[in-house]
């Protein structure tokens, strides 16, 4: 199980390094428009367009690092106060679970919208509009990794649960 966690650790570092990336490429971006904007009197009309793919990659990557990164999922921990651990270690599984069906479903409704929009250019930069859609079905592909990853390590733990103690 070692192993298991220092992969999750070295995939978490690769989405940690993608969104620094991301991020910085999207600031260098909007300085040079805002240079070029006010010093040169120039609009480079493709810069906000990109941002735009840019920030939807970083969602679709910051869902599944946040959900790996924390070890486990968004919720209230004011259960964790009264609820047993095996319960708590049972909603847990149960959640995953839930999250994964969510993620199947974003990669199908993803897949459809892809298909409609596919063939269609109508941006600036000439990309194809089904593309505008890929971070969608990258998304919840990323979703459903992180939550079976997750789902895993939640089941281990749960197995090795004695007598109430976490």
């Amino acid at each position: 199980m070692e192993n298991y966690r220092k992969l999750g650790k070295g995939i978490c570092t690769v989405f940690r390094v993608l969104m620094a990336m991301l991020l910085f490429v999207m600031v260098a971006l909007a300085t040079v428009q805002v240079i070029t904007r006010y010093f040169i009197a120039v609009t480079i009309i493709w810069v906000e367009e990109l941002s735009i793919y840019l920030m939807s990659w970083m969602c679709a990557i910051g869902v599944a690092w946040i959900w790996m990164e924390n070890n486990s999922h968004i919720k209230m921990d004011i259960l964790d106060n009264i609820l047993p651990p095996r319960v708590l270690g049972i909603m847990d599984v149960g959640i995953d679970c839930v999250t994964a069906a969510a993620s199947i479903a974003v990669i199908r409704i993803g897949l459809k919208t892809w298909s409609v929009n596919h063939g269609m250019v109508m941006s600036v930069i000439n990309l194809d509009e089904g593309n505008r859609y890929l971070p969608v079905i990258a998304g919840g592909i990323l979703l459903l990794f992180a939550t079976l990853y997750m789902a895993v390590e939640h089941v281990y733990r749960l197995m090795h649960l004695r007598g109430g103690a976490k």
